[in-house]
């Protein structure tokens, strides 16, 4: 029998020790679904302990570790938002009528006392995944429990109550609370359920820390209710379906139906690894290069573009040091009149040939002899063999040139930054020269009217953030800084989440600087979507301010409009992404990555009530 991989073997041994009741969850199910078990989640158990109380719930076993809130361990341990667009059982979204299951012959109405609704449901699926119900301290979840009106009662456990409840409501989760332990159940559409307990004193051990982390891993908000692991477009599988094998029109992915995905032999796989690792005989140290060479990547990336090679290719050597080869089609090449064929090449490849070669071209009766006839001149590293027709080749193209994009490296951004800089900060300080406040710091606005891939971005962060850390020093005011961070990447993510913007004409320039940012950052626990209010997709040089959006004109000084209605619906709107906006660029840590989405959803609808009139008053002005 084979040994199962370390991931697996971890999740088989929390799983030993809680030793389920029916099938809840598999270990190889788990891994493969990308829950990766963290066996020293000290944080987690920290967390735990930190909301954990000894009281008495039975007074034959004495004090023993309990939960006595619900809301507060979900908060603090699973880190649950309980955003309304993400849970029902709060002030703010009660339990909908949907989740309810009233049982007219037993006078009683079964209800969940919170529930987390499903990310992205099919359709036809229930719009909830896990259904909650928080019972009396120390009730235990297989006693029966007696309610209903005279002469008519239900006799029923909590967990047989929880099950009838998932089974009328369609939902296939549900957990029970009772302060000693939690108990996770499953009831699949037509399949038998399962259940499994976390008890909490289990939990409080310090042999206990994995299931501490196992619980985290399978109820945590990230896991419940988060995008593609690390969110934004660039991770996103419906931006790019063709990866998937599936068609552009296709809609969104699917888990179950047949996909065709392309056909990548292993050989291409290992070549395109080997030249991501190594480089000259060494293998690549990614930890040692700077951020800003995403840029690099990037201007390379535009300087192509993806073509389908008509007949059998080669690629030529490329005329200067620098330059990239250029793919041609031999098929066609050979087409050509004998003496017309070294001009072809060099308007196809802008490259000289030889007289040798151009010799070997005019001579040439196949595509075998012409392959040989270039062979002085071919691009080995990038075709070592004729591309067949049909196969997708790059081909150098003249959109990074247009488009004035050119990767900026440190030694330029580094000095040019802290010049600009510097008289706003000595501005800030002072009579005494103290450094500024830590609000004047977060108060700033810095925007980049055409960031590309964000590298003076990325530069203002570093300084500002080091400007922050003296302002915490000189003050006094030093914040509780998270336990998976340090001062330093504490400090970069709140100035990047309060003071930088930015502006591309380019989508991919967007989604590299928000990458850029994150990764400067050091916000590995934190969604990359954390700057998507401020790095915008748009054209910089058009566009309105507010004030003009409420004139509805393109001249900076004229009135705001005085009557219709919709000059009521304009300032309401604007107020209210104004609003938002506010709430999100203030967001403190106890606003969970849902509620900063859900802030973020709601600001881009009242934009998008209020981008018409902008539309309009700009195709007016050009017009």
């Amino acid at each position: 029998m084979p040994t199962p991989d370390p991931n697996t073997r971890a999740h088989l041994e929390w799983l030993g020790f809680i030793q389920p009741n029916g099938l809840v969850v598999s270990a190889p199910a788990l891994v493969k679904a990308g829950a990766i078990l963290n066996r020293q989640d000290a944080e987690g158990q920290s967390r735990l302990l930190g909301c954990v109380d000894e009281r008495v719930l039975d007074p034959a076993r004495g004090p023993e570790p309990c939960l006595p809130d619900f809301g507060a361990f979900a908060a603090d341990v699973l880190g649950w938002g309980f955003s309304p667009r993400g849970y029902a059982g709060t002030r703010e979204n009660p339990i909908p009528a949907e989740l309810e299951v009233p049982l007219p012959g037993y006078g009683v109405t079964l209800r969940p006392d919170f529930a987390v609704r499903e990310r992205d449901p099919r359709d036809g699926e229930p719009p909830w995944q896990l259904l909650v119900q928080v019972l009396e301290a120390g009730q235990s979840f297989d006693g029966p429990v007696t309610t209903g009106g005279a002469g008519s009662r239900l006799d029923a456990s909590p967990q047989s109550r929880a099950e009838r409840l998932l089974r009328g409501t369609g939902v296939p989760a549900g957990l029970l609370f009772n302060g000693a332990a939690l108990r996770l159940i499953s009831a699949p559409r037509g399949e038998s359920s399962g259940w499994m307990d976390f008890r909490v004193a289990d939990m409080s051990l310090t042999a206990g820390r994995p299931l501490c982390s196992a619980l985290r891993l399978l109820l945590s908000e990230q896991r419940l209710l988060a995008l593609p692991e690390r969110h934004g477009g660039l991770f996103d599988p419906d931006r790019y379906p063709f990866l998937e094998g599936r068609h552009e029109t296709a809609g969104a992915r699917q888990t179950v139906g047949r996909v065709h995905p392309p056909l990548i032999s292993d050989g291409a796989v290992y070549r395109v690894l080997e030249k991501l690792l190594v480089l000259d005989g060494e293998r690549i140290s990614y930890r040692t290069l700077d951020v800003e060479q995403i840029g690099s990547v990037y201007e390379t990336i535009m300087g192509f573009r993806m073509e389908v090679a008509t007949g059998r290719s080669i690629a030529i050597k490329p005329a200067k040091k620098l330059g990239a080869p250029s793919t041609v089609d031999l098929d066609a090449l050979l087409e050509q009149a004998s003496g017309g064929r070294a001009r072809w090449l060099q308007a196809h490849a802008d490259r000289n040939l030889t007289d040798t070669v151009a010799r070997g071209l005019r001579a040439a009766e196949t595509v075998e002899d012409l392959h040989a006839a270039l062979d002085r001149v071919l691009d080995k590293d990038a075709t070592p063999d004729l591309v067949p027709a049909g196969a997708l080749v790059l081909q150098p193209n003249e959109e990074r040139r247009r488009s004035g994009s050119h990767y900026t490296p440190r030694e330029l951004t580094e000095p040019i930054v802290r010049h600009t800089l510097a008289p706003i900060l000595k501005r800030l300080r002072g009579e005494d020269d103290r450094p500024p406040a830590p609000t004047q710091i977060l108060d700033l606005k810095v925007c980049d009217p055409a960031m590309g891939s964000g590298a003076f971005l990325v530069e203002t962060c570093r300084q500002l953030a080091d400007a922050l850390i003296d302002a915490w020093g000189a003050h006094g005011e030093m914040p509780a800084i998270p336990p998976d961070e340090d001062e330093v990447t504490f400090a970069r993510r709140l100035v990047a989440q309060r003071c930088l913007y930015g502006i591309d004409r380019n989508p991919m320039a967007v989604d590299l600087a928000k990458v850029s940012l994150w990764l400067s950052t050091l916000a590995r626990d934190h969604s990359l979507t954390f700057v998507d209010h401020a790095f915008r997709h748009g054209d910089s040089l058009v566009g309105l301010t507010s004030r003009q959006i409420e004139a509805f004109h393109w001249l900076p000084n004229a009135r705001p409009l005085q009557t219709g209605i919709e000059a009521g619906w304009i300032l309401e709107h604007v107020a209210k992404v104004a609003e938002l906006r506010r709430r999100i660029r203030e967001a403190g840590e106890e606003v969970s990555d849902q509620e900063r989405h859900d802030l973020w959803h709601d600001a881009r609808s009242e934009i998008d009530a209020v981008r018409l009139y902008g539309d309009l008053a700009l195709a007016a002005f050009f017009a």
